[in-house]
């Protein structure tokens, strides 16, 4: 028996709501808040004191509801609270005004009860009748409002129920008439029986209503070994086989014991891959006269075999054999025209045909309708119309779409019994709730929506959920590496067979889940190359899960050759971005973008230049349905990903764009400003003068246009120089390279430096820590080892600054590690009598990041200092004894070490074997590092230029930098380091390599 853990996905959401409706008007006034809270807090301490757990909910969003209450029962077994997924949403009123309307009214055995009549407006009514929980309203009167110890009197009554509440007008206004909006503003009153009081009796009544709303969304082991699919009305049963397919189905363990139905059968070709339905469903029709060929049951004269053999070709051959068969089918009972207009319709919205899906419904609608349409097979096809116009950003459409299924799917007696029924609720319940904007997070409607058994069983989720392990072995993944995840063939059909059902069914965050998955699972088995890669990389595309698909992107563009990437990328279209994966397309720019023919990025910078000239409208059409982004700053990114395709006109409309902008873009300054120095950095490309078209440039904007089209000013540059020398560094990065600083700034950017390194170790000490825009640690190791000259006497004094910050245990390790990894790479830098420091302190300083104190991602950290601590060694005993001490006792050739191969006495080798590594970074580092070796010898440049040019022209891309980066370093180049360097200019797929390989040559 499974139990839903509700209370733990509500306190979750509870948790992370950053919301603010102001615009939302609420029943309470500020002069009843403190009167209000006394109520709230008594009805809080009676569930609380009977075994329920009560959940605040946030009063900026109050239109109805003050407090959820979880209601759970005990296990009788065994004595565990058992929590069964039904919240009961509270309002409470608090005081005597409450209780000024006494009045009579019947109740539920005619006998005639004494009360009070609650009064309320049309919002809350509806409010109240419209949502999917339950709701209760409990009147709480204070005998002394002063006296805590005094038990306040307290009545309830239920509010979801239409049936209770009495209409009437608003009142006339003072004039005497009645305009329009008076006339439509209707007003309600419900009674509240004095008889119903709030004691162990609401209690009890609470633990009955939802231990059977539990039963209604549960499927027991025993209901699906014994559920006989012709108990269920024929209207009904393409609907249970296509939504319930694992209930429908025969059971595996019952054998073939009978001739299956055509239900079954339909049932079978939702569950399985051809191959493995060929063999269940053969089984039966090799017995079976009754049972037909599945190819010649498209003739049949029953139309639901004929409906089944048509879906059979349609779901597995595509169509071959007719393509346009299935769709053009005639004579069709209204369900099963229903039926196929659902999978016809979902094929299309998995296609991004979202306008064909939305007229396939119509179709579908105007044509049924004559023979008479069932409620639930209205829901269904509304339900699919209403995702396809999320895509085409119709959210009011949707929204209204989405909310008469809902209404059409609400338990009645007419469909108490239907499960498909129970299920398309709780997708259309699950569709408002991510429709909510501003999101106004109703976690109790997301609970019974989405985390119900009858939800888990219908898209397997049980089987397939095995969200963090393929997070995990995601994360770990090494496209070229071993296998890191052996999915089953099994776990990959329950993901196909939850995706599937999830189309059918029209749950999209569930559809999205599941392709993300099987892409995952896909790419993370080792062989996922070529346009097998770009198909998966596509699903993640098509699933919206931008995160995967950086991530996925990230680790193949630095280990495939660039064709996967270029493959991928020139697939996207701006034309094919919606709403649900705007942020997926976006992210996959602003990682390849440099991938990007000229064509293509001429269409993708049309397409993103609107997000800064109307950011209002940019955002309108494609943020995701309660979710905020600012599109501006989005766009920047993407644009500053593929700045080297851009023509030289293109400076002048982006600075246009955003000086004529709509909405101030003064968010997105700092990545204004980092595209702005980019697109300007380029030598070939001519600064000209920027025209404004008589614009007025914001203040804000101002010194970031002198700064990228002028340079700093000399008076700038003296203010400046004269705020380091105070000890400001806020504007240090205007200055442009380490070289440009002068002597005097030198001194004080480093004495600056250490006087902030000493404070977070002082900070450390008290517990605190205070975040910095400047890595100092970063910032003053480099300048210490590279401009010792400048030191005079303080170099000692210097390097046991830093050495305390190695060996001081912090709470944030940022600057540690930063100053670790520019001794590790400058190691020949640091004076041997400092090295000798570190070295004698490594103990302590691996002390100071005990494994047992971090959390659980930082052994990065101590693997770094590791590696500053075998630099040290090597500096003052020799690498060679160093590198084999780092593979013998500590993590071996890592990333960080892996450059020290370089001091060694045959460092070829070794950088040789560690560029087939399968970690990318250890590859990326020894390349090169042992370009750079290479670079110091002429003849043994030309001895690996093969080498070279084979990985940096047809390997992945990291080749190309890593060459590039090395050559930076070295004045002369070999004549065969400017031959590659002329091919990288010229042919390479990435338009930044080519850049840079340019910038090279014209050195």
């Amino acid at each position: 028996m499974l139990i839903i853990p509700a209370l733990r996905a509500i306190k979750q959401l509870v948790k992370h709501m950053d919301i603010n409706i102001s615009d939302m008007n609420t029943m309470g006034s500020p002069n009843t808040r403190n009167t209000g809270n006394r109520g709230e807090e008594e009805v809080r301490h009676f569930f609380s004191r009977n075994g329920m757990s009560v959940i605040d909910y946030p009063q900026s969003q109050d239109v109805g509801t003050d407090l959820i209450v979880d209601v759970q029962l005990e296990d009788s077994n065994t004595g565990n609270t058992l929590d069964l997924g039904y919240p009961v949403r509270v309002q409470v009123k608090t005081g005597t005004s409450y209780f000024s309307s006494p009045g009579c009214s019947l109740d539920n055995n005619g006998k005639e009860v004494d009360g009070w009549w609650f009064s309320c407006d049309g919002r809350h009514h509806n409010y109240w009748t419209r949502h999917f929980d339950s709701f209760l309203l409990i009147l709480v009167k204070l005998n002394d409002e002063s006296d805590y110890h005094e038990a306040p009197e307290m009545y309830w009554q239920w509010l979801d129920e239409e049936g209770r509440y009495c209409p009437t007008r608003k009142p006339i206004t003072p004039d005497g008439l009645q305009n329009e909006s008076s006339q439509n503003d209707m007003h309600y009153k419900i009674f509240i029986p004095s008889s119903q009081i709030v004691d162990e009796g609401l209690c009890d009544i609470l633990k009955e209503a939802a231990y059977n709303h539990w039963l209604s969304t549960r499927v027991a082991s025993a209901d699906i070994y014994n559920f006989n699919i012709e108990e269920v009305p024929a209207s009904q049963q393409a609907r249970y086989a296509m939504l319930l397919p694992d209930l429908t189905a025969p059971h595996v363990n019952k054998g073939y014991d009978h001739a299956i139905s055509w239900p079954e059968a339909l049932a079978l070709c939702v569950l399985h891959h051809p191959s493995r339905w060929s063999n269940d469903y053969y089984s039966f029709a090799d017995q079976f006269e009754e049972v037909p060929n599945i190819k010649e049951a498209k003739s049949s004269s029953d139309a639901g075999w004929q409906f089944a053999g048509w879906y059979y070709d349609y779901h597995f051959l595509n169509g071959n054999e007719n393509p346009d068969g299935f769709e053009e089918l005639s004579g069709l009972p209204a369900e099963l025209q229903a039926a196929r207009a659902v999978i016809v319709s979902a094929r299309a919205y998995h296609e991004k045909q979202f306008h064909l899906a939305i007229q396939v419904i119509d179709a579908a609608i105007d044509g049924i309708k004559a023979k008479g349409i069932d409620d639930i097979d209205m829901a269904w096809l509304l339900i699919q119309k209403g995702n396809s116009l999320c895509e085409l950003a119709k959210i009011d459409e949707a929204t209204s779409a989405y909310a008469k299924s809902q209404r059409l799917t609400r338990a009645s007696k007419t469909n108490e019994t239907d499960l498909t029924a129970k299920l398309l609720h709780s997708v259309a319940t699950v569709a408002i709730y991510y429709l909510q904007t501003p999101p106004r997070r109703d976690v109790g409607g997301l609970i019974s929506a989405n985390d119900n058994e009858l939800a888990r069983f219908s898209l397997r989720r049980e089987a397939a959920n095995f969200d963090k392990l393929i997070d995990e072995r995601f994360d770990a993944w090494s496209p070229s590496g071993d296998i890191t995840f052996g999915a089953s063939g099994t776990l990959l059909i329950n993901c196909q067979v939850s995706l599937d059902v999830s189309l059918l069914s029209g749950n999209v965050p569930s559809y999205r889940q599941s392709l993300s998955q099987m892409a995952m699972i896909e790419l993370s088995e080792r062989g996922a190359e070529g346009d097998a890669a770009v198909g998966y990389l596509s699903a993640l595309l098509r699933a919206g899960d931008a995160n995967r698909l950086g991530q996925a992107l990230e680790k193949i563009k630095r280990t495939y050759d660039p064709k996967i990437v270029t493959d991928f990328i020139e697939r996207l279209s701006p034309a094919d971005v919606t709403p649900v994966t705007s942020a997926a397309y976006f992210k996959a720019i602003v990682i390849c973008g440099e991938f990007l023919s000229k064509s293509r990025s001429d269409e993708w910078f049309a397409f993103l230049i609107a997000a800064l000239e109307d950011p209002i409208i940019f955002a309108k059409r494609y943020t995701p349905p309660g979710v905020y982004r600012f599109w501006p700053t989005e766009a920047i990114k993407c644009m500053c990903s593929m700045r080297y395709q851009l023509s030289s006109n293109v400076m002048n409309r982006i600075v246009n764009s955003i000086i004529s902008s709509k909405v101030s873009l003064e968010p997105a300054s700092s990545e204004i400003r980092g595209l702005l120095l980019a697109l300007n950095d380029d030598p070939a490309r001519t600064r000209e003068r920027i025209t404004t078209a008589g614009e007025p440039i914001p203040q804000w904007l101002e010194p970031i246009l002198s700064e990228a089209f002028t340079g700093v000013t000399q008076e700038k540059r003296e203010a400046i120089h004269r705020e380091i020398l105070s000890g400001n560094l806020s504007h240090i990065e205007q200055i442009g390279s380490f070289d440009s600083i002068e002597p005097d700034e030198i001194v004080a950017i480093i004495n600056k430096g250490l006087a902030i390194l000493k404070e977070i170790c002082v900070q450390a000490n008290d517990g605190v820590y205070t975040g910095r825009s400047i890595d100092y640690g970063y910032l003053t190791t480099y300048l210490v080892t590279h401009y010792p000259e400048y030191s005079n006497c303080d170099i000692d004094r210097w390097w046991d600054r830093i050495i305390e910050l190695l060996e001081k245990p912090l709470i944030n390790n940022r600057e540690k590690v930063s100053a670790a990894k520019v001794i590790i790479s400058n190691i020949m830098r640091v004076p041997v009598e400092q090295a000798r420091k570190i070295d004698a302190r490594g103990s302590m300083i691996l002390k100071s990041v005990d494994w047992g104190l971090l959390p659980s991602d930082g052994g990065d950290e101590r693997i770094v200092l590791q590696a500053m601590l075998i630099a040290a060694y090597g500096r003052v005993r020799g690498f060679d004894e160093a590198i084999r001490m780092a593979a013998c006792d500590l993590e071996g050739i890592n990333r960080y070490n892996v450059s020290l191969l370089e001091y060694t006495a045959n460092p070829g080798l070794s950088l040789l074997a560690a560029c087939s590594s399968d970690d990318y970074e250890i590859r990326y580092k020894a390349f090169e590092t042992l370009v750079s070796v290479c670079c110091e010898d002429e003849r043994r440049f030309k001895e690996y230029s093969d080498f070279f040019s084979k990985r940096c022209l047809s390997g992945c891309s990291d080749y190309a930098r890593g060459l590039i980066n090395a050559l930076y370093c070295h004045q002369n180049h070999d004549s065969e380091a400017k031959k590659l360097l002329d091919k990288l200019a010229n042919s390479h797929p990435s338009a930044i390599v080519r850049h840079h390989a340019n910038n090279l040559l014209s050195r």
